[in-house]
């Protein structure tokens, strides 16, 4: 009975959550219109740029043996470093190359495969939801901070965090060859190509499919998100929650903005990369991207697992 009335609770919260939201949309339909328009121009202008040509190349590129013959060479490697099989190189180099969502798409397709098992999935995902070269570089460096040099020092921290939390992830649910997985020798792949000259057009046209489709919810996100930080706010909850930091580290109002940006960040981490780039290019600001690159990426992942 009690059950019931806990989860009958917690659906009518969800209910009046979804209708305080429609409510404020509405409430603050001048601001939330110019956000949205904001976000949707900084998807389709920064976004889609950066990360179509990998999507379409990456779904291209599963269709070939590169995965099986990855996984046989860099097991050695994989392994001892990150307790993960060797397949798992493709999820973090393409995730590196291409940004999200692709490593935790690819990580998820290795499960699904059987490929590696629940608990090495779990751990992979930890380090290959990562951003990409041309977002971190292109987006946020030149579209954001206007400076490359900048987008590359993001970019060397991003990976060398990735890095880092791929390392001490590596225990993490740790067991010794579950679900029957064994490797395979090098001799054994399959070598043989399910992409050719003769479907290469009709597995193009799959790839840009299966790219504009991750793209429109990469969109969507961006877009829901940054109405939702627009509607906290506006309603006063960011700007009190950020005064409230900012005293209890003794600093009056002084780093207000820099807390409400990370807040953003945490919620959407393209909307807070160009809020934090709003308030210039000190050392701060590029260490606190930084951070927002690196913790939303593990908390989108693990909020969905």
């Amino acid at each position: 009975m009690l059950y019931c009335l806990f989860i009958n609770f917690k659906k009518c919260l969800l209910m009046l959550g979804v209708l305080a939201i429609m409510f404020f949309i509405i409430f603050f339909s001048n601001s939330n219109y110019v956000v949205a328009q904001e976000a949707f121009i900084m998807w389709a202008t920064k976004v889609v740029p950066s990360l179509f040509p990998f999507l379409i190349c990456i779904d291209l590129l599963k269709r070939t043996p590169f995965l099986q013959l990855i996984s046989k060479l860099l097991t050695p490697i994989m392994k001892p470093i990150f307790n993960v099989p060797g397949c798992g190189a493709f999820a973090l180099s393409m995730g590196l190359a291409s940004g999200y969502p692709t490593g935790a798409k690819l990580t998820s397709e290795l499960y699904i495969d059987k490929k590696c098992s629940k608990s090495e999935a779990e751990r992979l995902l930890a380090f290959t939801n990562t951003s990409g070269p041309l977002f971190i570089i292109g987006t946020c460096g030149i579209g954001m901070f206007g400076s490359s040099q900048i987008g590359s020092l993001l970019l060397i921290s991003h990976i060398l965090g990735a890095i880092t939390v791929g390392i001490l992830f590596r225990k993490y649910h740790s067991e010794i060859n579950p679900n029957g997985i064994i490797p395979q020798k090098l001799e054994e792949i399959n070598t043989s190509e399910t992409l050719n000259s003769k479907n290469l057009g009709k597995y193009v046209g799959f790839a840009i499919q299966n790219s504009f489709s991750t793209l429109i919810l990469i969109g969507g996100y961006i877009i829901f998100f940054a109405i939702i930080s627009n509607i906290l706010i506006e309603t006063g909850i960011i700007t009190a929650i950020s005064r409230f930091i900012s005293l209890l580290l003794g600093s009056n109002n002084l780093y207000v903005k820099y807390i409400e940006s990370l807040i953003c960040g945490l919620l959407e981490v393209t909307n807070g990369i160009s809020m934090i780039s709003a308030l210039g290019t000190s050392a701060f600001t590029i260490c606190l991207s930084a951070f927002v690159l690196r913790i939303w990426r593990v908390i989108n992942t693990y909020a969905n697992m």
